[in-house]
């Protein structure tokens, strides 16, 4: 859903600012939420053509929410 993506290109976006990879921006509840959300969305379409581009990102963020 587009939430998902709009999670999802927030936290790309503040990793790409970051120059340090293994910097964890802060989450606050509500966006973790959505990223977590955003995480199974991603999850449950990875037999989609699309998914291959968001593998390094779905990474990074798995980092973050562990």
């Amino acid at each position: 859903t587009l939430e998902h993506w709009k999670a999802i290109r927030s936290f790309c976006e503040r990793m790409n600012k970051s120059k340090d990879k293994s910097f964890s921006p802060s989450l606050s509840l509500r966006d973790r939420s959505k990223l977590e959300e955003a995480r199974r969305y991603l999850l449950e379409n990875r037999d989609q053509r699309w998914f291959e581009e968001f593998q390094p990102w779905l990474d990074l963020l798995q980092k973050r929410l562990t």
